[in-house]
């Protein structure tokens, strides 16, 4: 818990817009719920569609409504980066949203970077298993694979602490490559 609040205090302290998913999400609006309840009629909730702004009982409405949101908001973000950088663990190959940011970021000419986090303990102290390249199955317009042209960075290190080491030693120069690098693909 300290570090979330180090990096929200971390964020408002350099006067950078915290970033927050749409309303139309759930993470988005359990986020919402949460910061704007009133204190004494505050309920915890686990996700659902009460929480939700759009209260149509057409469920297949909402969700609809809250896959727009978030495709929106993802090119909104990209929109205003340099570089997208992908967090690879086990599953993220695997992942429709991964992908979609991938494949706009490629749209957008955007520097894109892999870094590989499967060695970094999780929340329960255990790694994880190294995932399938995200960027393998991606084509680029000219039909080759994006993985021909995207940095997957995977750390020399075994341990935890030292992966983390690692990617902080050389995480400025891998986005400066993937900028460089963006018109390539």
């Amino acid at each position: 818990k300290k570090e979330t609040k180090r990096k929200i205090y971390f964020t408002l302290f350099q006067e950078k817009e915290l970033v927050t998913l749409p309303l139309q999400t759930v993470i988005g609006a359990l986020l919402n719920y949460i910061c704007t309840a009133q204190v004494k009629s505050f309920q915890p909730v686990n996700s659902n569609y009460g929480i939700l702004p759009n209260r149509s009982k057409d469920k297949m409405e909402v969700k609809d409504n809250s896959l727009n949101s978030l495709k929106e908001w993802i090119d909104k973000q990209l929109a205003m980066r340099s570089c997208l950088v992908v967090l690879v663990g086990y599953e993220t190959s695997e992942r429709k949203w991964v992908k979609y940011e991938i494949e706009k970021a490629m749209e957008l000419h955007k520097g894109i970077v892999g870094i590989r986090i499967d060695r970094l303990k999780n929340a329960s102290g255990e790694q994880d298993n190294e995932g399938c390249n995200p960027f393998f199955n991606v084509i680029t317009p000219s039909g080759h694979r994006l993985s021909n042209y995207v940095t997957l960075f995977k750390s020399s290190y075994y341990s935890s602490e030292y992966v983390y080491k690692d990617i902080k030693e050389h995480i400025e120069d891998l986005i400066e490559d993937a900028i460089n690098n963006r018109w390539n693909y």
